[in-house]
This record gives structure tokens, C-alpha cells and sequence, in this order.
């Protein structure tokens, strides 16, 4: 009880030295920081098991977007739009939600001003 209060104190203090630095660290590191803590709590095995498959099919995804844009293909992102403006009859979604929570929509209860 006292290692897993000893990891929450640490970690908790890892993240508002994050925020307070403006540091950010990539989900790979945050894999390798949990697997430790499942270790350091004797759980090493049941974390392995149950995340590995998810980690490997993350660090692939991570490994294969470099090589995505090395390899000099063409984003595609006219093809995006087009599909969302034809499910959006004619309008981007995105935009109809920028239009609906803008605060300068005074009358909207959802709409808080900028400060």
C-alpha cells in the first residue's frame, strides 16, 4: 500500500512539473513509465498481458507515420472535405460547431465570453 501511494505521489508530481514547465511527454515514454509502476506493484505480468498487443499496434502506428511521410505521398485532404461536405448537405461540421459556440452569440447559454 505504501509503494502504491509512493508511485501516485511521484507520478502526480512528474505531471505538475509538466504543467508548470510546459513539457510534454510522448505516449511511448508514459507506456514504459506504467509498465515500470505495474512492476514496482508486482503486476508486471498481468500488465504485459493485457497491454502489450495494444502497445505493439501503438509503437507500429508511431513507426509507420515516419515512414508515411518520408515516403512523400499525398495527404488527402480535398477528398476529407468533400465527404464531409456531402454528409453536412454543402457545409462543413466543423464549422457549423465553431458557428454554434461562438461567443459572440450573445443570446446561446452555452456561449461563455473570452477572456
Amino acid at each position: 500500500m505504501l509503494l502504491l501511494l509512493g508511485v501516485l505521489a511521484y507520478s502526480g508530481f512528474l505531471v505538475l512539473l509538466m504543467f508548470d514547465r510546459g513539457l510534454a511527454i510522448t505516449p511511448d515514454v508514459m507506456a514504459v513509465a506504467f509498465a515500470l509502476a505495474a512492476i514496482l506493484l508486482g503486476r508486471g505480468r498481468l500488465f504485459l498481458r493485457d497491454w502489450i498487443p495494444f502497445i505493439a499496434l501503438f509503437l507500429a502506428y508511431e513507426l509507420m507515420r515516419g515512414v508515411a511521410d518520408d515516403a512523400g505521398f499525398p495527404v488527402h485532404v480535398a477528398d476529407v472535405v468533400a465527404v464531409e461536405r456531402a454528409l453536412a448537405f454543402g457545409h462543413l461540421p466543423t464549422q457549423i460547431l465553431q458557428d454554434l459556440f461562438d461567443p459572440r452569440h450573445v443570446g446561446h447559454g452555452w456561449a461563455h465570453p473570452r477572456r
